[in-house]
């Protein structure tokens, strides 16, 4: 399904945004090679990079209160997206997913069925409890909020584009589909997700909650990818001896909780 060129394409797009958060002239050279790679692994690691360092550097060249203007321009523009779209027949595009709020960057961990999505919930709720108690107890300090900002803002407006814009795509009916687009962009929003709890001051009980969080997540994916593994090696041992040509019907897809399709 094109996941893992996806996800590489964003690791090395990470990369390339360490490099040029605070910028020097050489850095442009040593961020394009990631650049590059991260285009020909997905174009969306890519255009997440380009994408940022743009809003980053116009965001910092703006006084005041005008930089809210930036955040509410990206909003609108994947509003007018979302318009333009649902009323173009042409482009069939859809919004077939579960609730837009659903789609926060925890869902990252809502794969195979039911109980991972009681899994995101809880780690997602632990997040805002820890970011609530970091933010009570630094309730004293001056400007304490100025490293949360930007990380916000950037979380705000990915979420925007994974709510409004469609989950499928297809600008022609020659061309092939723009699939899971909301889905993939919750990745980029749970990457900002952390970013801000990156901030906080860290906590034992952070270590020992999001641990907790980990081996859960973990050992039932672990049992889920063994089953559709001993699942497919099935399948290969059942259709070997078959001549070619021979037709195949299936009679077991993936469970209906399940958000992975087999």
């Amino acid at each position: 399904m094109g996941f893992m060129n996806y996800y590489l394409s964003l690791g090395l797009a990470c990369f390339g945004l360490a490099i040029l958060w605070r910028t020097r002239r050489i850095d442009w050279i040593a961020a394009a090679p990631f650049a590059m790679l991260a285009m020909l692994a997905h174009p969306i690691g890519f255009l997440w990079l380009v994408g940022t360092v743009a809003y980053t550097k116009i965001r910092a060249k703006l006084p005041g209160w005008w930089k809210l203007a930036l955040p509410l321009a990206a909003a609108s523009g994947f509003a007018a997206i979302c318009w333009y779209t649902s009323h173009r027949a042409a482009l069939l595009a859809d919004w077939d997913r579960e609730s837009f709020y659903l789609y926060n960057g925890a869902d990252q961990l809502w794969l195979f069925g039911t109980r991972y999505f009681w899994l995101a919930r809880a780690a997602f709720f632990f997040g805002l409890v820890c970011a609530g108690t970091d933010l009570y107890l630094r309730r004293g300090e001056n400007e304490w909020w100025r490293q949360f900002e930007l990380p916000f803002e950037l979380y705000a407006v990915t979420f925007c584009a994974a709510a409004l814009l469609p989950e499928n795509l297809r600008p022609s009916p020659q061309g092939g589909w723009i699939g899971l687009l909301g889905s993939r962009l919750t990745a980029i929003s749970a990457i900002f997700g952390l970013c801000l709890l990156g901030g906080m001051k860290a906590r034992k009980w952070h270590l020992a909650g999001f641990s907790v969080s980990a081996v859960v997540f973990f050992a039932f994916l672990y049992q889920d990818t063994g089953w559709v593994n001993r699942l497919e090696a099935n399948a290969e041992k059942l259709v070997a001896d078959l001549p070619p040509g021979t037709r195949v019907l299936v009679t077991i897809r993936a469970p209906a909780e399940s958000r992975i399709t087999l």
